[in-house]
């Protein structure tokens, strides 16, 4: 019995040191490849061979775009890590305080059914944990499948606005020439005048 005591209090424990997590936005679009996107691609090569005959106009209409800066800088972004940073102090306090809740009981316990007491507090302690970091991370996907909505958006509005007829992430691009333009900034700002702010709702599962 006290061996299991002491496996689940090394659990509880363990967790909240991991505690409630967070996925900062510039991890997210480093590793979310949606091939469906307007914006992302494999491999790509955009540089200019005028000298060839090429017409230079064509390398005008490709541009390039960095999808973590755009998450990282625009003003939803930001919202959307500040309320995963406050919902996720929120959550761990009271996590704590129930933790040390139980860390009183336990060096209090006189009987079995004190022990037994302790150990389905700590059951109820590790299924709050796992259920809260579920919950959060759901909340934070939700979040970012709007923003990344919204950046496709601006994307396209910048796109059409300056005739570029293909944007690729510029993380997929191995070379590119001085004539490819960037329009991470220009998509940025779209971004803050169309989305300043994309709500972060926990579940109530």
């Amino acid at each position: 019995m006290a061996r299991r005591t002491k496996i689940l209090l090394f659990l509880t424990s363990s967790i909240l040191l991991a505690a409630i997590y967070k996925i900062g936005c510039s991890k997210y679009f480093g590793a979310h490849n949606d091939s469906s996107a307007v914006f992302t691609a494999k491999k790509t090569v955009c540089e200019q061979r005028s000298a060839e005959g090429e017409d230079k106009k064509s390398y005008n209409s490709i541009a390039v775009i960095d999808l973590k800066k755009v998450a990282v800088e625009s003003k939803a972004g930001k919202y959307i890590e500040k309320r995963i940073a406050e919902i996720n102090d929120v959550s761990k306090k009271d996590l704590l305080d129930l933790e040390n809740k139980i860390k009183s009981m336990d060096t209090v316990k006189s009987s079995e059914a004190d022990t037994r007491k302790v150990e389905d507090m700590q059951l109820i302690l590790y299924d709050m944990v796992r259920t809260k970091r579920y919950q959060i991370s759901e909340a934070y996907k939700k979040a970012i499948t709007v923003l990344e909505s919204e950046i496709k958006k601006a994307v396209s509005y910048v796109a059409e606005k300056n005739s570029i007829k293909t944007v690729f992430a510029s993380e997929a691009v191995v070379y590119k020439s001085k004539d490819c333009s960037d329009i991470t900034s220009q998509v940025i700002a779209r971004v803050n005048e169309i989305c300043k702010e994309i709500d972060v709702k926990l579940s109530n599962e």
